[in-house]
């Protein structure tokens, strides 16, 4: 009973490791995002944003419109204003 305990509790604590450690995956394909990123780069607006602040914004409208469902217009609002206004 002990060692049956036992070989349970190892393959939990390596479950929990591999779920803990595995990389989050989006649900939007890559190719939307990098559309997104292109997309945005054309953009008067958003003429010497950094790289970085262009693919959060994309990753973050991406997230909440695809992922999550929500509504493209007001998604890609807020994110702009939480990833592009720094």
């Amino acid at each position: 009973m002990t060692q049956l305990f036992l070989n349970f509790t190892l393959v939990w604590f390596s479950f929990l490791m591999m779920v803990s450690f595995s990389p989050k995956v989006n649900a939007f394909p890559q190719d939307q995002f990098k559309d997104c990123i292109l997309a945005s780069k054309s953009n008067p607006a958003v003429i010497g944003v950094p790289e970085t602040a262009i693919e959060a914004f994309c990753n973050c409208a991406l997230t909440a419109i695809v992922d999550e469902g929500k509504n493209d217009q007001n998604s890609a609002i807020e994110c702009a204003e939480k990833e592009l206004n720094n």
